[in-house]
């Protein structure tokens, strides 16, 4: 397979992907990966970071290690933490009283949160040809810290100001804004927790005398507090490019749809992943001393 050939290929997997998302982002990731020594451990380090709004605001930073062992030449196991520290956005909320009636809403105003999560993966991996193919079980905790955020309320009554103005619109009725509002008060995102089982099933192609590997990918995220319910859809196409002999890079672009607690809502990205293997310590060679 040529270049342009190549090149028609990938175009033609990204035509697959939905069109509508709320959101355009950029992923961003560089990493390190290290086999020790003859055990079959390999040590993983990496720092990512995201963009979003159609990348005008950073929407997380995250910093994670994992540990991998070849159990077999097909199965794989892992297990990783990251540290992620991610960005929500302000958000305004109607407030009803007793009899259900509106009365105003408030803000949530935009802050930072950090996040603490442990996985815990298992891989299978078969080769036919010059396909390859694998299936990624991961079981997903994560732990939101709580944190204090700034709440502004809203409250009105129906009518207009002697000058026949009004302060706000709802369902086509005038209100005006109560004495003493906006008022101000701090609220407390109490700590929770999330538990997902994520499935990726991946299918990528080894080119002959081209260090470039297109792939295709689908993943589902199924929420276990909610039984087993899926929350979100993603699909992602790209490609992995052998820069050097230990430096990897990889470019893709990704489709999410749904909810969980990375995304909210339905999104398109750009990934772009950078990775350097074996940097500090190379396995000795198997041939044999004369």
């Amino acid at each position: 397979m040529n270049k342009k050939s190549l090149l028609a290929v990938i175009i033609s997997a990204f035509t697959l992907l939905p069109a509508h998302a709320d959101d355009f982002g950029l992923w961003t990731d560089a990493g390190l990966s290290q086999k020790l020594g003859n055990t079959g451990l390999t040590a993983d380090v990496g720092l990512g970071m995201r963009l979003n709004n159609n990348w005008n605001n950073i929407d997380r930073w995250n910093l994670g290690v994992a540990l991998s062992y070849d159990i077999f030449k097909f199965l794989e196991t892992s297990v990783g933490y990251d540290l992620i520290y991610s960005y929500n956005q302000s958000a305004t909320k109607p407030n009803y009283n007793t009899a259900g009636v509106w009365r105003g809403y408030n803000v949530e105003n935009a802050y930072w949160r950090p996040k603490n999560r442990l996985h815990v993966d298992l891989k299978g991996k078969a080769k036919v040809g010059r396909f390859s193919f694998s299936l990624r079980e991961r079981y997903q905790l994560t732990a939101y810290n709580h944190r204090w955020l700034r709440q502004d309320k809203y409250r009105f009554n129906q009518g207009t100001k002697l000058d026949g103005t009004c302060d706000y619109l709802y369902e086509g009725n005038p209100y005006v804004l109560r004495d003493g509002y906006p008022e101000s008060e701090m609220e407390l995102k109490e700590h929770k927790t999330k538990h997902y089982l994520r499935s990726r099933l991946q299918a990528s192609y080894d080119i002959r005398n081209v260090p470039i590997a297109p792939y295709i990918a689908w993943e589902v995220s199924n929420n276990l507090s909610e039984g087993f319910s899926i929350d979100k859809r993603r699909y992602s196409v790209g490609a992995d490019w052998k820069i050097t002999k230990g430096q990897h890079l990889s470019i893709g672009y990704v489709y999410n749809n749904g909810e969980d607690d990375d995304e909210d809502g339905n999104l398109h990205a750009i990934e772009v992943s950078y990775k350097i293997k074996g940097l500090f310590w190379k396995a000795p060679s198997k041939k044999s001393k004369k």
